[in-house]
């Protein structure tokens, strides 16, 4: 080899490195170079079911949230996301169908404005609570 010259094996492992970071995108190929983590623990006192978190950039959570894990319970939690500004929510999933509906026990992480992740990032003690009196309100509906 002369001297100036690039092996031909480094050249290969530079192009494998450089199209697996090009591939970092939500479709979950190649290296998460951006990724980014929201953790914290979900509180409920009570039962009925696995419990949802959900990470949406919509603070109406629809059509549907971007991320998405079940909880066998309350307790910790962590998500991997992406950048950008979410909105975050947990609810007991009492049918195990994976969505909130009307009378399911819900909370959301109590802030007006969304959570703003930048790539890297680790936020910790984004926390939920599950109130009790959505459950004291539920009974309400139902003798009604």
């Amino acid at each position: 080899m002369r001297s100036g010259q690039i092996p031909l094996g480094f050249l290969i492992a530079a192009v494998v490195l450089v199209s697996m970071i090009g591939s970092n995108r939500a479709e979950g190929g190649g290296l998460q170079t951006e990724a980014a983590t929201i953790s914290g623990e979900v509180v409920f006192i009570g039962t009925g079911g696995p419990i949802v978190v959900e990470v949406s950039d919509l603070p109406r959570f629809s059509p549907r949230p971007r991320y998405s894990i079940t909880l066998s319970q309350s307790g910790p939690y962590e998500v991997e996301v992406g950048p950008g500004a979410y909105f975050l929510r947990a609810f007991v999933d009492a049918n195990q169908n994976r969505r909130w509906d009307v009378g399911e026990p819900i909370g959301t992480y109590p802030t007006e404005r969304a959570l703003i992740i930048v790539p890297l990032a680790f936020k910790r003690g984004i926390d939920i609570l599950i109130p009790l009196k959505s459950i004291e309100e539920q009974k309400k509906r139902s003798l009604r």
